[in-house]
């Protein structure tokens, strides 16, 4: 199968099949390049998504140069497929295929995969979080007794999250860790998360105006709220495919 994959990369499961049909089409829509592997796993085509059939549960990939190996790939019964959709790696299984004629020319035809799997760095992929869906990361101001200041989130990864237009002073300097904060992701929950604060940025807007920006490090996610965070992303960025 396919090399063993580094340490620091986190798997994500998708299983729903309106999300996996999306990012197959995406894969379409990029030209994006498909390397096959089956047999020992030493065995692969490169190739690429050329139409997804729902209504037929039909995922048509092109054939690879290699004809021998074409013929290779239709024999076995177990294939991975691996690509990358914006700088992230994609993993899908299929079982065994058919040859087929697709637009005029030989094609492998196989069944929609079940589910996909995103694998990205640790840290690494951060979603610009849109205006028109807002989330707030609530930051608690001892100084300020028990209330709560919500902060505006910029964008959010599995590693942490930057909020923008900080008010200045207080807590928010660089190295200072917040105890108790949370993160409030509509349709998904409340992430709770103690943070480190990286860096702080001044940036002059087109009106003049300056708006601070926090950089922050999550320190206590478990599994859970981890999973929640990438839930969210995922919901975003199959809404924004789906809008495209």
């Amino acid at each position: 199968m396919a090399a063993a994959l580094p340490i620091d990369t986190e798997g994500f499961q998708i299983r729903s099949r309106l999300e996996v049909i999306a990012i197959l089409r995406a894969l379409i829509e990029r030209a994006a390049l498909v390397t096959l592997y089956f047999g020992t796993g030493e065995d692969f085509i490169v190739t690429a998504v050329l139409a997804v059939v729902p209504n037929q549960d039909m995922l048509i990939l092109d054939c690879g140069a290699d004809a021998a190996a074409n013929h290779r790939a239709l024999a076995a019964t177990e294939l991975r497929a691996a690509t990358q959709l914006d700088h992230i790696r994609i993993e899908f299984a299929v079982g065994r295929g058919a040859g087929v004629i697709f637009e005029d020319r030989p094609a492998l035809r196989f069944r929609i995969p079940a589910s996909l799997t995103r694998l990205q760095r640790r840290e690494s992929y951060r979603l610009k979080v849109p205006m028109s869906r807002a989330v707030y990361f609530r930051l608690p101001f001892v100084e300020h007794g028990a209330g709560q200041a919500p902060l505006r989130v910029y964008d959010l990864s599995v590693g942490g999250v930057a909020l923008i237009d900080l008010p200045r002073g207080g807590q928010l300097v660089p190295g200072a860790v917040l105890k108790n904060c949370r993160i409030d992701l509509p349709d998904i929950g409340t992430v709770p998360s103690d943070v480190e604060i990286i860096h702080i940025t001044e940036m002059r807007l087109p009106n003049a105006q300056v708006s601070r920006r926090c950089g922050c490090r999550f320190l206590n996610l478990t599994p859970g709220t981890i999973t929640m965070i990438q839930r969210y992303i995922n919901r975003v960025e199959r809404d924004s495919m789906a809008h495209d």
